[in-house]
């Protein structure tokens, strides 16, 4: 049985698609517990409710059997850079990094993006990695990306943040065509 990490990889590659549709038809995606400014079309909010759904689900589910059956494919995960989160819960908790990047219960702190807070926990690289491992897959590439040309001139204020910021890591799997 594969353990609800590898569900997690699945979650997140859907969450990641899901919002990226809801990015391209000009809705704002949220960290985990603001609420946009504008509100969502019907399908937006469809996506998200599905997304929050399975991303409260994934933490009971246990799947019953593999679940990336076959061979060959690609699977593109984009996610919170592992060390973003871990520099948040270190000033929000007055913790040392370490500390926090390895905590795993949730923690509370100011929305950097929008009003509010967000509930959150923190994931090491191991927990973001591990799943896809385990499910047959190979890590082809790590990116990093930093802010684009053209969100430094819609958002330069988001682009700045961005630049001080651990921000998004996008990995890229392949599984193998022999299954090896």
């Amino acid at each position: 049985m594969k353990s609800s990490r590898t569900a997690g990889v699945a979650v997140a590659a859907i969450s990641m698609l899901i919002l990226a549709g809801c990015a391209s038809s000009g809705e704002e995606p949220t960290d985990n517990g603001t609420e946009p400014a504008a509100e969502l079309s019907s399908e937006a909010q469809a996506a998200k409710d599905i997304v929050d759904a399975a991303s409260v689900s994934v933490e009971e589910f246990t799947a019953p059997g593999p679940v990336f059956d076959g061979t060959g494919g690609h699977l593109v995960v984009a996610r919170s850079h592992p060390i973003r989160f871990a520099v948040e819960r270190s000033e929000a908790e007055h913790i040392p990094l370490a500390v926090a990047y390895r905590a795993s219960s949730p923690f509370t702190y100011p929305a950097t993006w929008g009003t509010g807070t967000v509930t959150h926990r923190t994931f090491t690289f191991r927990e973001t990695l591990q799943p896809a491992l385990n499910a047959g897959f190979l890590l082809d590439e790590i990116d990093e990306p930093l802010p684009t040309r053209q969100l430094r001139e819609i958002s330069p204020e988001r682009a700045a943040w961005m630049d001080s910021h651990v921000g998004i890591i996008i990995y890229r799997f392949r599984k193998p065509l022999d299954g090896r």
